[in-house]
């Protein structure tokens, strides 16, 4: 096992925390657009984030860059990328991670909402990775806290997958196994969800949704204080 691999094993939630904010991977080069591709939609979570901006990193500089594609979420943190050529075109092949931004208006200020608080939110990046593991085509694929602490972990291992990336966060974050067997993957894992249930599916839901938002806003509150004592130590 390379000392980078036992870095991973051993890294605490803290540390993983950290890594999320260091933002996404390097950059890989100039943006090439793919030509056509499939349609996907998903959702841009921390709570669900209205107005946030979301765009296809084909450079992987965690930027929006001419010619990347993007779009808005809707106020249930939807985004939907129709796939057709020139437009919403998306990458038949792993050649991009999908980034989630505020949204800035004319006077550079946030518009971008998160209806867990009720309030506008600034200076959020959030990341979902690409690889095997999260496949795009034609998927639905969460943006969260989650995600992004994975994406970080796939940026500094290139060896490391999304699956096992995936493991190592929700060990991290105190996910147990029988989370992950109820249905708790953080990259798929949805804790607004609409679909109708009822019984045991909907109380083993709730408690992983609750769990999962929980933590959600713990990363964030991690994340902001490290970039705020980031930023007053200049």
């Amino acid at each position: 096992m390379s000392r980078k691999n036992k870095f991973l094993v051993g890294v605490s939630p803290l540390g993983l925390l950290a890594l999320s904010a260091c933002g996404g991977g390097s950059s890989s080069g100039g943006i090439t657009p793919a030509a056509s591709g499939s349609a996907t939609s998903g959702k841009a979570q921390s709570g669900p984030l209205n107005n946030a901006t979301v765009f296809l990193d084909y450079n992987f500089n965690g930027v929006w860059d001419a010619g990347e594609t993007k779009t808005i979420t809707d106020e249930n943190g939807i985004y939907k990328f129709d796939g057709d050529v020139g437009y919403g075109a998306l990458p038949t092949s792993n050649t991009y991670q999908i980034v989630v931004t505020t949204t800035q208006d004319a006077f550079n200020q946030s518009i971008t909402t998160d209806s867990t608080i009720g309030g506008i939110v600034s200076n959020i990046t959030l990341i979902a990775p690409s690889g095997v593991g999260n496949a795009f085509n034609g998927g639905s694929v969460m943006v969260t806290p989650a995600t992004t602490m994975i994406s970080n972990l796939m940026a500094l291992d290139a060896s490391l997958s999304a699956t096992d990336a995936q493991t190592k966060v929700s060990t991290a974050l105190g996910f147990t196994a029988a989370d992950i067997a109820n249905g708790f993957n953080p990259l798929t894992f949805d804790a607004f969800s609409a679909i109708p249930m009822s019984g045991a599916e909907l109380a083993t839901y709730d408690a992983l949704a609750l769990k999962a938002e929980k933590t959600s806003k713990k990363i964030m509150t991690v994340v902001n204080t490290l970039a705020a004592a980031a930023e007053g130590s200049g």
